[in-house]
């Protein structure tokens, strides 16, 4: 993942923060020559002892690894690839891991040198709203997940870019070049978008990132949305006005190609809308989107898998009956981020200093868990409780149980867990006097991981009516 953003803001950045579209494949006529190598060229660069470790590790040979199949010449040449997993090669180049990976890191940066001088392929410099806002919500969240700011930096000024420069009166452009924005956006374009600034909110809680995805949204539902049968077309309602062949043939297209769908991507947008600011329209939009294409979805469930992700996501956040609600005393507020259903108790307790006494409760499926508060290894995400900026409530003590420790088969280290249900108290207390009534948002960080993997982090906001009145005395 690293090397991957590192090469986006590498090779395809434009000096005003958004991306480009693509880089040819062939370069002096040729297909990958830009990409392939001569061993006899590494051992000049590197020398024969760092050349001799790098054709190793990475598959060079002197008669070469491969040979371009539409070429009528028989010469073969290298393509960089790892044959045997570094750990594999530790043992078979007698160097520590470290040592390896630090001396394979310095020879890539001194071939990168050398490849720099090459012609290079062509470029093509258009910078599309569609593809910028995929890459903007994958910057934002790797990010955040690796802890890098400058890929939430360059997440935000390519949202800058595209918000600043592919706009006209309000309205949304499809694609940008040499100055000059044109063609009125699609679907796409709107769902990626709004997609990836929801991704840029969530990595740095700047709510202007929100409003301008909810701006967005809106303005999808109104351009794009079919009012019989449910979905979105392709083409924006104004868009047909006076085309009668365009109007005949409006598309509504359900399927993933190199990209996923629009109508995949608009579904996911309207789920993760409406979890975060309340709305209930936003899910009610999701859910008649989903139906009108839930044929599509059991015959090609390969060929719809955006789609697929969004059904899964709505069933997932399918509000719990109210008898859930009644059955459970103090229960003020609930939330489920799979695997984890988070639920906040407010049980009547109180103490001197204008206190409540909360409890937020963390119920984690079976065969899953979360880092503790004090994870074993520095380099595991633990969990975090922080209340929203209110006028009238701070968050005042939050008291983190003990983990449990367990050993996974990926890690010869005991870890430092959460598992099943975990109890965590907390105390929030008044700024000064307290409101009848008042709303905090409580937000909830944590990482879910199985014995195999984790996943992204997450954080749930879960908003709770605090009603001083029954907080009297002390």
């Amino acid at each position: 993942m690293i090397e991957t953003c590192e090469w986006v803001l590498r090779e395809m950045r434009d000096e005003g923060g958004g991306f480009y579209s693509a880089l040819d494949a062939d370069s002096e006529g040729e297909e990958g020559r830009f990409y392939i190598w001569d061993r006899d060229e590494i051992f000049e660069v590197l020398g024969e002892q760092e050349g001799d470790l790098f054709c190793s590790a990475y598959g060079v040979t002197t008669g070469g690894n491969w040979r371009d199949p539409a070429s009528t010449s028989e010469e073969k040449t290298n393509i960089l690839f790892l044959p045997r997993p570094l750990d594999e090669a530790y043992g078979t180049e007698g160097i520590e891991p470290g040592e390896l990976r630090d001396r394979l890191s310095a020879a890539r940066k001194k071939l990168l040198a050398r490849r720099g001088g090459r012609v290079r392929p062509h470029l093509d410099d258009k910078i599309m709203t569609d593809w910028n806002g995929l890459m903007i919500g994958s910057l934002a969240y790797a990010g955040k997940a690796l802890n890098e700011p400058r890929y939430i930096k360059a997440a935000e000024d390519a949202a800058n870019f595209i918000l600043s420069n592919l706009r006209r009166e309000g309205r949304l452009l499809h694609t940008y070049r040499d100055g000059s924005a044109r063609i009125p956006g699609y679907l796409d374009d709107y769902a990626n978008l709004a997609d990836g600034l929801l991704d840029l909110y969530q990595a740095t809680g700047e709510k202007e990132w929100l409003a301008q995805a909810q701006t967005l949204t809106d303005e999808m539902l109104e351009l794009f949305s079919d009012d019989q049968a449910g979905g979105f077309f392709f083409v924006s309602v104004d868009g047909v006005e006076g085309d009668p062949a365009i109007s005949l043939f409006r598309s509504k297209d359900p399927y993933d190609r190199a990209v996923p769908s629009g109508n995949g991507v608009a579904a996911r947008v309207l789920l993760r809308l409406g979890e975060i600011t309340g709305n209930k329209t936003y899910r009610e939009e999701a859910g008649d989107l989903l139906r009108a294409f839930r044929v599509y979805l059991e015959d090609a469930p390969r060929g719809t898998e955006s789609l697929m992700l969004a059904a899964a996501i709505y069933l997932d956040q399918k509000p719990a009956k109210n008898v859930e609600i009644e059955k459970e005393p103090g229960l003020v507020a609930r939330m489920r981020k799979a695997p984890v259903t988070i639920k906040v108790f407010d049980h009547g307790e109180e103490s001197s200093g204008g206190k409540v006494q909360l409890a937020i409760r963390l119920l984690i499926d079976k065969g899953w868990h979360i880092n503790s508060h004090r994870p074993i290894q520095d380099y595991l995400i633990p969990p975090r409780i922080e209340l929203d900026d209110n006028p009238s409530w701070i968050l005042a003590e939050v008291s983190y149980p003990e983990g449990e420790k367990i050993t996974l088969a990926f890690s010869p280290d005991p870890l430092s867990v959460y598992q099943g249900t975990v109890e965590i108290p907390v105390t929030i207390r008044a700024r000064g006097e307290p409101p009848p009534s008042a709303t905090i948002t409580f937000r909830v960080d944590f990482q879910p991981c199985n014995a195999n993997s984790c996943l992204a982090p997450e954080t749930v906001k879960l908003p709770v009516v605090i009603r001083a009145e029954v907080k009297k005395g002390g």
